[in-house]
């Protein structure tokens, strides 16, 4: 999830020094040049190879160097092909994202999420049901110009977003991603494990970020006998 990672390019290029990189044979790093440009991300629901919902976004808002706040719907830039070919070459079904950044000498894919990802908080509930259970014969796109972000991070003294002008106008004119009125819980919950995660973090001597990701994070350790250990 690119949790623990060393650069000496771009706003966290202080961050760590080379004496935290510490790779052996069994937990190499990857390698790979900094890439300076716009980022992107798509999501898609795919049933054995085939695309049936994608949606293509971009954020508006990031915290510094890292994760959208903000993100707003664009026009397909080629992501639909990208997904059409890696979901039909492994005859992948499930949610599938991919992130991109649109450098100077073209579009770069730089990690895959084969996971729901926040494309999803554009798709209708009962679209989004319908894809991931009784999947169409069609495809669905998102429009382009909608509009999500996280109320909470918008509002985290810790992380800079904006003037207090700026801050209550994006408040005001764009929905939050887990607050519905018509369904509660997942705004409730998202806020209880937020105060989970930094209590965590706090306790462990580790980021909030690194806390999150605790328990769905792979860096590559051998994975336990689940029938073992059940």
């Amino acid at each position: 999830g690119g949790m623990a990672y060393l650069t000496n390019q771009g706003p966290r290029a202080r961050d760590a020094t080379i004496d935290d990189c510490e790779p052996t044979a069994d937990n190499p790093w990857l390698v790979q040049p900094y890439l300076d440009g716009d980022d992107a991300c798509s999501y898609s629901v795919a049933h054995d190879g085939r695309i049936v919902l994608h949606c293509v976004y971009e954020p508006t808002i990031a915290a510094t160097g890292g994760w959208s706040i903000q993100f707003q719907t664009i026009d397909d830039f080629g992501t639909l092909e990208y997904a059409r070919r890696v979901a039909g070459a492994v005859g992948y079904t499930g949610s599938l994202g991919f992130d991109y950044r649109r450098t100077a000498e073209g579009v770069v894919m730089i990690e895959c999420n084969p996971r729901s990802s926040a494309g999803a908080f554009f798709v209708p509930p009962e679209r989004l049901g319908a894809a991931l259970l009784s999947p169409p014969e069609g495809l669905w796109l998102a429009p382009a110009g909608e509009r999500r972000q996280y109320d909470a991070y918008l509002l985290d003294p810790h992380i800079a977003t904006g003037s207090p002008g700026e801050i209550v106008r994006n408040l005001l004119s764009t929905p939050d991603a887990f607050f519905d009125p018509g369904d509660v819980l997942p705004a409730l919950f998202f806020l209880l494990g937020r105060r989970h995660w930094h209590r965590a973090a706090r306790r462990e001597h580790i980021t909030v970020g690194e806390a999150f990701v605790a328990d769905m994070s792979w860096n590559g350790e051998p994975m336990p006998d689940l029938l073992e250990s059940s």
